[in-house]
This record gives C-alpha cells, sequence and structure tokens, in this order.
C-alpha cells in the first residue's frame, strides 16, 4: 500500500491543481476506498469551475462527489464492509452525531468541517477516507454479480436527484421536462415507469434528444427548430401540462414553462440556478415605469398568482439518502435503461481533470464526463 496519493484540489475558478499528497486516515470505524470513477457535475462542479469559489469549504479543498470505488482497507470495528466490496457514499463522511446527521440530513453535516485537515473530502483523488462506516446511514454495497461496471455505478449520485424530481409528477399527470442533462434524462426513465399521460422533453442538443427518445419520452422538441408552447399546448388540448421541471438554464426556457402550465399546476426548479442567470456584467436591471403615459400595460405583463400556478425549487429536497440511491440504480442502472454505456460521452484520467470540466461544460455534445482516477 502506498503512503502518498494524487488529488485534484481546488483553489477557484478555472483553478484545479492535481497535487501529491499523503494517503487518508480513516480509524478503527472507517474504511479507505480506492476511487475507480467520478462523474463531473454540472450542478455543483461547473459554476465552481466558471465563476464561483467553493463557498461552503473555501479553496485549497477536495471536489468531486459522484463517485464509486472498492474498498481496500477497514479499520478493527468495521463488521458490515470488507476489502474488494464496490461502494458508494457520501463524500463528505458525515459524522452522525450533529443535528443534521440526527435528521439523516448528512449532506448539512457540520461535524465534517472538524475534520476537514484529516480528510480530503473530494472524490477526483485516488483514495477516499471515511471515519466512520454504516450502510443503515448512508453506505451503499453494490452487488458483485450485477452486470454494472464503475463508470455505471458512478451515476448513481445524479440519478438519486432524478428519483426525487420524478416524484413530483403523480400518475395520469401530463409533464414537459425542460432540458435533457443526465439528472433530467433520469427523470424521463423513471416516469416511463410510472406512467404519467405524457412525458413532453425539450432540449436542443440532438445527442440528448436521442437519449431523452430512448428514455421513454413521448414527445422531444427542439427549441432550435420547432415552437415549444405551440407544440405543447395542441398536445395538452389547450390545457397545459399539470407538471414542469425546469433543468434547463437557458431563461427562454423558464418563460415557456410559464406559457404551458396549466391553472393550479406547478413548475419545479430542478437546479438553484435554473431561473435566471443575471449576469451584471452583461446585463443592466432599472426600474420601468409601467404607468407612464404611452405604456402599453397598467401594470408589468408578468404576474405570479398563485391561483395560477406555483413555482418551487426542488433543490432544498434532494438530499442523499440512500432509499434514493438505491432506487436510481436497481430502476436505471443495473437493467440497463440508462447506464455509462450510453449515457457517459467521453472519460478522462485524473491527469486531465481540466479538459474533462471544459467537456463537461459542451453540453451540445456530450451528456456525462467521468473522470477515473
Amino acid at each position: 500500500m502506498p503512503n502518498m496519493m494524487k488529488a485534484a484540489m481546488y483553489y477557484g475558478p478555472g483553478d484545479i491543481r492535481i497535487k501529491e499528497m499523503p494517503i487518508p486516515n480513516y480509524g478503527p470505524e472507517g474504511m479507505l476506498v480506492r476511487v475507480k470513477a467520478c462523474g463531473v457535475c454540472d450542478i455543483i462542479d461547473l459554476p465552481q469551475w466558471e465563476t464561483w469559489p467553493m463557498a461552503a469549504r473555501g479553496i485549497g479543498q477536495g471536489v468531486g462527489h459522484e463517485w464509486a470505488g472498492e474498498v481496500v482497507e477497514v479499520g478493527s470495528k468495521v463488521t458490515c464492509v470488507k476489502p474488494g466490496d464496490r461502494v458508494y457514499g457520501h463524500r463528505n463522511s458525515p459524522c452522525y452525531h450533529c443535528e443534521a446527521c440526527l435528521h439523516s440530513e448528512y449532506d448539512r453535516c457540520v461535524g465534517v468541517f472538524e475534520r476537514m485537515g484529516e480528510v480530503v473530502t473530494g472524490a477526483f483523488a485516488e483514495y477516499i477516507a471515511f471515519h466512520r462506516v454504516s450502510p443503515e446511514k448512508g453506505l451503499v454495497i453494490f452487488p458483485k454479480d450485477d452486470g454494472c461496471n464503475f463508470r455505471d455505478l458512478a451515476l448513481v449520485e445524479p440519478f438519486e436527484l432524478s428519483v426525487a424530481l420524478a416524484r413530483k409528477v403523480k400518475e395520469g399527470e401530463t409533464v414537459v421536462i425542460f432540458g435533457q442533462e443526465l439528472v433530467a434524462l433520469g427523470v424521463t426513465g423513471l416516469l416511463n415507469q410510472q406512467k404519467p399521460a405524457k412525458i413532453i422533453t425539450v432540449e436542443a442538443s440532438e445527442i440528448r434528444r436521442k437519449a431523452s427518445k430512448k428514455a421513454g419520452a413521448d414527445i422531444v422538441i427542439n427549441p432550435l427548430k420547432e415552437d415549444v408552447v405551440s407544440i405543447i399546448m395542441d398536445a395538452t388540448n389547450g390545457k397545459g401540462a399539470h407538471k414542469i421541471i425546469i433543468s434547463d438554464e437557458r431563461p427562454i426556457a423558464t418563460m415557456q414553462a410559464m406559457n404551458v402550465v396549466r391553472h393550479f399546476g406547478d413548475i419545479w426548479l430542478a437546479k438553484a440556478n435554473a431561473f435566471m442567470q443575471l449576469n451584471p456584467a452583461v446585463v443592466n436591471m432599472h426600474p420601468v415605469n409601467f404607468r407612464q403615459a404611452d405604456a402599453g400595460y397598467a401594470e408589468p405583463p408578468i404576474k405570479f398568482d398563485p391561483s395560477l400556478f406555483s413555482m418551487q425549487t426542488a433543490w432544498g429536497t434532494l438530499g442523499p439518502y440512500k432509499e434514493r440511491w438505491w432506487k436510481g440504480y436497481t430502476d436505471l442502472i443495473r437493467p440497463g435503461k440508462l447506464n455509462a454505456a450510453n449515457m457517459v460521452t467521453k472519460v478522462f484520467p485524473l491527469e486531465k481533470i481540466k479538459e474533462a470540466y471544459e467537456a463537461e461544460m459542451d453540453t451540445y455534445s456530450n451528456i456525462k464526463v467521468v473522470v477515473e482516477p
């Protein structure tokens, strides 16, 4: 067993460095895992890469959380897992005793920050350590005879988000999904099994439109060439869709969503930044007096009236719960419906992590990019 390892460390937008560092300790209740594959996340990793620092943990910390790996060592008190097991768990190694952990909100664990100097918390590394191991509280152990490889298993974390979003839709409802990145494709695949009245997806990328049709969408719209609103309203007999899921960061997607949701319908924002991104470097906003003499309207033309529809963010409901990880694995990955063979479009070694980030940013050409340390 070597004493040192390579890990990708985040220092700011566009600045990720491969560093040599000691393999982290794990203690008598923990384990050491050899990371085999880790996906680049377009919800957390790419915004860091483009514009903002890692606010929660600062700079100089490890990154990567969509991973799968093989256990290489376990602590003296660990009996639930053994070397050779294939696993996934929350990369922050929760403490299980803080207020957040006691409520099963492991992604909000406070205790992890107390150990920041002891463990590399990101999975863009050759090894990742856990201080406590508990299958009941956030560890998935995969069967060895399931026919899945590590690239497949690295899709478990994003598909957990798909499970949470798919549950927003009830049987018999019509749903429109704007955007078909990996999480949204997972929603399409899961809803195809739940049998809503109709699944309509909107996606500019050809490769993602093909994947959407394969995942089970009834209607797939190309917003660059087709009239999105007209097609959806025609497909719903002029009533609009019961549920809208927005996983598309283009402002026009949100505007179109508000035009195709039926009265008392719901719009779910799948990403924290999916509503409207207004960059002050390119957009200046000024107050407008809509009551001036020559105004066309006596008030702004867009009103958010709760009697018309509800717009909510799904971000706060997507915690990393084991049951959702397992459902993504059993319902999407293991059956081969949405596995690495048809979802992972590019794979990079750890040394080329910057190229991996750039490839994941090319949403028109790729679905999912994976790094193999």
